[in-house]
């Protein structure tokens, strides 16, 4: 069981692996809370590109390599080869870096949750093992719903 925990990500490096539409996910949560993103993969998203065009990220096109992760506070593996993902996760864990590995929980040190939040308060909500995605989101939608606040 994961405890829940805030992290503080203002200007700190998270090093995203893959440029599709779970990165693309994953890279607008960590620049919401003030993380620097570095964004890493062959092909990225033109929503990416666009963000990297507004210095809002950092975008290297290229195929995954350890040198990449240096510095990073944390890091998110989200591509679509298994291959790729296992490999960013036992890179990062050598380091001794968090890492999300989006198709793997068991991999993962921490998950992204669903998030609320209204001008006084924020919270994010994972299933018990990161086992149910759709009742987390609903969850906080109805919690959105309750406290008047947006995503």
């Amino acid at each position: 069981m994961f405890f829940p925990i805030f992290v503080d990500l203002q200007e700190r490096l998270a090093v995203v692996v893959g440029g599709g539409k779970i990165a693309t996910g994953r890279v607008q949560k960590l620049c919401k809370f003030g993380c620097r993103v570095t964004v890493i993969a062959p092909q990225i998203s033109d929503e990416l590109l666009e963000m990297s065009e507004r210095n809002e990220i950092s975008c290297i096109q290229d195929v995954y390599s350890t040198k990449y992760l240096a510095g990073a506070f944390l890091i998110v593996a989200a591509t679509n080869v298994r291959e790729v993902n296992d490999a960013v996760c036992k890179d990062a864990k050598n380091i001794n870096c968090w890492v999300n590995v989006a198709d793997c929980k068991e991999q993962s040190d921490f998950f992204f949750p669903a998030l609320f939040e209204s001008a006084d308060i924020i919270g994010g909500l994972i299933s018990k093992g990161g086992k149910n995605h759709r009742l987390a989101k609903t969850t906080a939608q109805q919690i959105r719903g309750f406290i008047g606040g947006g995503e």
